[in-house]
């Protein structure tokens, strides 16, 4: 070899040390950077001698990172149910049974029944009004959140879809810089960095499957068969109902469903992009909730029926103690039943109370064996009220909607217990993809020694080189 093959291949050794300290140095100083994966050079041989500086390469498992994919779509699926469900079970009442809806109707029934004691005793009279208004303001209270829950559903729907579109588009845009970079022979690690980022912050809206194509790009397609991207982004659209109405269904067509590149998604809600939040939404807004509602609205007819049953003074058409707004109640109208239950303008007063029950100002004392007997009879009797509905047990009222308090509770302990083994799964799977591709610091050190020793090798070569040329310029 000649003195200047010499220093050359010195000289390009030297080169590829001092990129690969820099990249050591780079792994390390990110080595607590969530979803960073190391950067290495891959360094080629020359026909000339020497070495290339070769090309920056980031570590990459297909394996690990499907894996992590997956779960992060389960795990944001999961979350999104168990926060509904905990939420929907707060609303009817608090896991103890101590507050809510049961324990009202427990009041309610309380109420009636000393009164019916001493029906001549004003102040029973009062705590009968109270009680139903604490009754009525439950449901009603109820009724109303159930309803934003589904409203925020159908918003949240609107905004993953966006954010789709938008973490599509970048993707794409990405995927033309690296192809661009590429053709040049420049790094493209920090880009398929970026890149990546997008897919996973994507992952939480869909699951999602990523083929890498031969020129740098990527496709993109939801786990069951839907393409994403390809070549190009595909666009989805919703159309957000701003409020959705308590009898409102995707079926009728009075919800909106999602559509890509503006064809309807077939399989549902959300179709071939189910099993992520954004499909978890979609069971919150046209499943979860409406099944929360309807019983919540059975409940309340039931009640209503119950009470008007009992109250032998009412004529064709007269509404009792409580009823659906102003009007009657009417078995054919129990959707929203529950935020329309009032109590009669009639009964808002003691005195009127006493005379609409058909007690008698100025009556005798003694115990009530008329309406107000009727009514606590009507309450505790144990009746199927929910048969409708499924439910065939026999249970006063109150105990109703304990069970269905109960139900909503278990139901909601159940989803967290799936979220925490979601999270579990999708912070094992990060693990796993994190130890496969991560940087591990310690082995980094030894790679710097190893670059220390070889950087310290070339400037022996050439300085050997430079004490041979100054060697044969003294002859």
């Amino acid at each position: 070899m000649s003195i200047s093959g010499a220093f050359a291949n010195a000289r390009s050794g030297l080169t590829l040390n001092a990129r690969a300290a820099e990249l050591v140095s780079s792994n390390i100083a990110n080595a607590l950077t969530p979803n960073h994966a190391r950067q290495e050079i891959v360094a080629k041989t020359m026909r000339t001698g020497g070495v290339d500086s070769g090309q920056v390469v980031r570590a990459s498992d297909a394996v690990a990172m499907a894996a992590k994919l997956s779960t992060s779509a389960q795990a944001a699926a999961a979350r999104t149910t168990s926060q509904g469900r905990v939420q929907i079970a707060n609303l009817l009442g608090s896991a103890d049974g101590s507050s809510g809806l049961a324990p009202s109707l427990n009041a309610f029934g309380v109420a009636l029944s000393q009164a019916s004691v001493s029906p001549e005793n004003h102040a029973g009279l009062e705590a009968v009004l109270s009680a139903a208004h604490d009754v009525t303001e439950d449901l009603n209270v109820a009724a109303t959140g159930l309803r934003d829950l589904r409203n925020d559903a159908d918003a949240s729907i609107a905004q993953r879809t966006s954010q789709i579109n938008e973490g599509l588009l970048s993707i794409d845009d990405l995927n033309a810089q690296i192809v661009t970079a590429m053709s040049r022979r420049q790094d493209t690690a920090a880009l398929q960095q970026q890149r990546e980022g997008h897919i996973l912050e994507l992952s939480q809206h869909i699951p999602v499957s990523v083929v890498n194509r031969q020129d740098g790009r990527v496709a993109l397609f939801s786990e069951r068969g839907a393409t994403l991207l390809d070549g190009a982004p595909a666009t989805f659209a919703f159309e957000a109902s701003g409020v959705v109405g308590d009898d409102a269904t995707i079926v009728d067509g009075t919800v909106g469903g999602i559509t890509m590149n503006g064809l309807p998604m077939d399989g549902g809600s959300a179709g071939l992009l189910s099993g992520g939040g954004l499909s978890a939404d979609f069971d919150m807004r046209d499943v979860i909730v409406p099944e929360a509602q309807t019983s919540l609205d059975d409940i309340a007819g039931a009640l209503l029926a119950r009470l008007d049953a009992a109250d032998t003074s009412l004529g064709p058409g007269e509404g009792g103690i409580l009823t659906d707004g102003i009007s009657a109640y009417d078995p054919s109208r129990t959707t929203g039943l529950a935020s329309r239950v009032r109590v009669n303008p009639g009964f808002e007063d003691p005195s009127g109370l006493r005379e609409k029950l058909n007690s008698g100002l100025g009556s005798l004392p003694g115990p009530d064996t008329g309406v107000l007997g009727a009514l606590t009879a009507a309450l505790t009797r144990q009746d199927p009220d929910l048969s409708a509905s499924g439910d065939l047990s026999r249970r006063d009222i109150a105990g109703h909607a304990s069970a269905i308090s109960s139900g909503l509770h278990v139901a909601a302990y159940r989803a967290e217990e799936s979220s925490t083994q979601a999270a579990a799964k999708s912070l094992s799977a990060e693990t796993n993809h994190a130890q496969s591709v991560g940087v591990d610091s310690d082995l980094q050190l030894q790679k710097l020694l190893q670059i220390e020793n070889a950087y310290a090798a070339n400037a022996r070569v050439i300085a050997t080189a430079d004490a041979m040329m100054q060697r044969l310029l003294e002859l």
